[in-house]
């Protein structure tokens, strides 16, 4: 019985040094998976677009916590995971470019009319990540992440991203 005893109480202490690891991998998980989802609504419109030879609109509903395509008449959404919100660091915009309208504009062509970007928060608020698309012609989609000065890819610079 005392082994059993020692054993659970070992457990606990291990699960419990576990644990803030495993916070931090799910604040990672969630907000990426919301980032992937805004990848996903934006590759899908350009895909749309091209396919119908159509314009189409991509943009942010905040209080939804979602992202709605709009392409000839065709509408999808990308929903964020639980506890990411739309948000951007002290300084930053939510919708970073698009011009004034604040939209992602995809042409029959499979470009956009001008660069920009969606800014999402993780969990705890603390970790900022953008899914921008530049340049206009290609609409290629990075996802960016916020280093404390400015968003960076994966990498750059030769640095790996903390969360």
């Amino acid at each position: 019985m005392i082994e059993l005893i020692i054993v659970m109480a070992l457990m606990a202490i291990m699960a419990g040094l576990g644990y803030p690891t495993l916070q931090k991998q799910l604040v990672r998980v969630r907000t990426m998976t919301s980032a992937r989802q805004i990848t996903a609504t934006f590759q899908r419109a350009r895909l749309e677009a091209i396919r119908r030879n159509a314009p189409g609109v991509v943009e942010i509903d905040i209080p939804g916590r979602r992202v709605a395509a709009d392409i000839d008449g065709v509408t999808f959404v990308g929903l964020l995971s639980a506890g990411v919100e739309f948000g951007a660091p002290a300084g930053e915009d939510i919708v970073d470019g698009f011009g004034a309208s604040g939209k992602a504009n995809f042409t029959i062509a499979g470009g956009v009319l001008e660069s920009g970007a969606f800014r999402i928060v993780g969990p705890h608020g603390n970790n900022f990540v953008e899914v921008r698309i530049d340049p206009p012609a290609t609409a290629r989609i990075q996802i960016r992440k916020w280093d404390g000065t400015a968003f960076k890819a994966q990498g750059q610079g030769g640095v790996s991203w903390t969360w």
